[in-house]
């Protein structure tokens, strides 16, 4: 998220602008597996800063691809815009997640919504519970080993 004090908007635009970058790069040279997206949000349960903060998505269908992103990111030709918005960052939290069912479309989200699993429910029966969502179009990102802890993309 911002560093308290930033302008908010340049530090989506120039966020933007990173991401249009790697978008650019096109999958096997990104690491990605779709374009990514960075969304805004008023209040997140795991960050209790009383302010906006950013959830930037990077979809990559293994972890091995983390390296690829990696290398990408800081390349030269990104290093202006990973530096700018450096410059205007203040704090933030990351996660490598799974999607456990369903398709994840970044460009057709519009809500999102962190769980627990409940105390004594196997993964089966949330599947179970999920499956009628998740035939609406939902999908289920977590970690894949323990998906009963704080989300955070």
């Amino acid at each position: 998220m911002p560093r308290a004090g930033a302008d908010e908007a340049q530090y989506a635009a120039k966020l933007a602008r990173f991401q249009e970058e790697l978008e650019q790069l096109g999958s096997g040279a990104s690491g990605l597996d779709a374009d990514p997206a960075a969304f805004r949000v008023d209040d997140v349960p795991w960050i209790n800063a009383g302010r906006t903060v950013y959830i930037d998505m990077y979809l990559m269908g293994d972890s091995a691809k983390m390296d690829v992103l990696n290398s990408a990111a800081v390349s030269s030709g990104r290093a202006a815009a990973r530096g700018e918005i450096a410059a205007l960052y203040g704090s933030g939290a990351g996660s490598l997640c799974g999607v456990r069912t369903g398709t994840v479309d970044l460009v057709q989200a519009a809500h999102a919504y962190w769980f627990s699993k409940p105390a004594g429910m196997s993964y089966a029966q949330l599947d179970t519970e999920l499956a009628p969502s998740v035939q609406q179009g939902a999908a289920v990102i977590g970690d894949p080993i323990f998906l009963d802890t704080k989300l955070a993309y």
